[in-house]
């Protein structure tokens, strides 16, 4: 098997891991979590 000078072997994927982070208030966190609960309430209500 092939093998250059960066160590990288031919037919071998290299992959990148990319992580993005949100940095999110207290009272935004409490807005999205409320929201998801109201939606999951109403999905809920229809289903009975």
């Amino acid at each position: 098997m092939y093998e250059d000078e960066t160590g990288y072997q031919k037919g071998e994927i290299q992959k990148r891991k990319i992580v993005e982070t949100e940095i999110f208030s207290v009272d935004e966190r409490i807005t999205i979590i409320s929201g998801i609960i109201a939606i999951l309430g109403k999905k809920e209500e229809e289903s009975t």
